[in-house]
């Protein structure tokens, strides 16, 4: 280990607090991760000095904007991308519902939409409903025994007339997905590649020209971030999703004309301070100290194997490349029972389906932990 992890705990005010007597160790991240305090104080200088962006020239807005469009910059920075490719969102929910909605209009019968068997309902659900809005097929892509996407199997799938592919790393398995290869598959047939990042984007780097992607999302409560905040990432021409002020260029009797992007996906008075809360996150996490992936790592290699080392455990898939968090249960013991336990030991866990119910019907269980 090559920093003091004792200080980086320091940076977490939760991580000093107690839950039912005991210090809190909190294993919930892939839910929602804590907040940095230097997070909380952006956020706070924010909304203690604030004025409506885009809008007026006096030196509050001027300021907000500023500081709103500096966040733009360091998200788009962080994903390798330009300013003018990134509208802020509710979430990765908010953006993968945006990409649907602008699709609804270009989709047919005979056209297709696949996902894999281990996404969020978040990268399900939409697509599933949009195929039944629009006569589309909805294709699930399969996994091999171990967990991983079968990419073989997936070439099979993508025949010419898949218009979109939709992938991330689960939130179950931690498995990694081979982004770039499935780019690739994904637009030999025609498509075009959404990756949620929702997870991804906690434990591995990311460059969205490397990955390929058409658009990735992300959500920044999972990083430390504000709640209701995230990040669309768009490579393709997207039209508004949502439609009034601040995203016009002109609007006359009967028609309207928008300004450029990004502003033409962003109406209404932004979440300002969510964006700012945002970029600070990510600032926070590109100056880690080198050294903290292989931690994070290591600490998820050990609890595997000390989890495989317990009777009556069993541990939730063998991907070739796990990040992040696993899942598993317990022979004759309930994981909402477990996670009380855990809990009156100061120990935060998620227990669930975790959104994921076709991934865990396909695992043969109904809850883990």
């Amino acid at each position: 280990m090559s920093f003091d992890i004792a200080a980086l705990r320091g940076a977490y005010p939760a991580l000093a607090e107690q839950v039912h007597g005991r210090s809190l160790i909190y294993l919930d991240n892939a839910a929602t991760a804590q907040m940095p305090l230097c997070v909380a104080q952006a956020v706070q200088g924010l909304e203690l000095r604030r004025g409506n962006v885009h809008r007026g020239i006096h030196a509050l807005s001027e300021e907000c904007t500023q500081a709103y469009e500096d966040a733009r910059a360091t998200v788009a920075n962080f994903l390798g991308a330009s300013p003018d490719q990134i509208q802020f969102t509710s979430g990765t929910t908010d953006a993968v519902n945006r990409v649907a909605d602008a699709l609804a209009a270009t989709l047919k019968p005979g056209d297709r939409i696949a996902v894999t068997r281990m996404e969020h309902h978040s990268n399900f659900v939409p697509w599933q409903q949009l195929c039944q809005k629009t006569g589309a097929e909805f294709c699930i892509l399969p996994l091999t025994p171990q967990g991983d996407l079968d990419l073989e199997a997936a070439q099979e799938l993508l025949s010419p007339g898949v218009k979109l592919v939709a992938a991330h790393s689960s939130n179950v398995l931690g498995t990694v997905n081979d982004i770039h290869a499935l780019a690739r598959l994904t637009h030999a047939a025609g498509g075009a590649l959404f990756v949620d990042g929702a997870q991804g984007i906690c434990h591995e780097p990311v460059d969205v020209a490397a990955l390929d992607c058409d658009y990735y999302a992300f959500s920044g409560h999972k990083l430390g971030g504000p709640f209701g905040i995230g990040a669309l990432f768009c490579r393709l021409p997207l039209p508004p999703a949502r439609y009034g002020g601040g995203m016009v260029d002109q609007v006359l009797d009967l028609t309207t004309t928008f300004g450029p992007a990004p502003l033409m996906w962003e109406a209404g008075t932004p979440n300002v301070s969510g964006a700012v809360g945002l970029a600070r996150a990510l600032e926070f996490r590109r100056n880690l100290p080198e050294g903290w992936q292989d931690w994070e790592d290591g600490l998820l290699e050990r609890l595997e194997q000390g989890l495989g080392e317990l009777e009556r455990v069993r541990i939730l898939g063998r991907p070739r490349h796990r990040s992040g968090c696993l899942s598993f249960t317990v022979e004759g013991a309930s994981p909402f029972d477990l996670a009380v336990l855990l809990d009156q030991l100061g120990i935060a866990v998620r227990s669930g389906h975790h959104c994921a119910q076709p991934l865990l019907r396909w695992l043969g269980v109904e809850y883990t932990l």
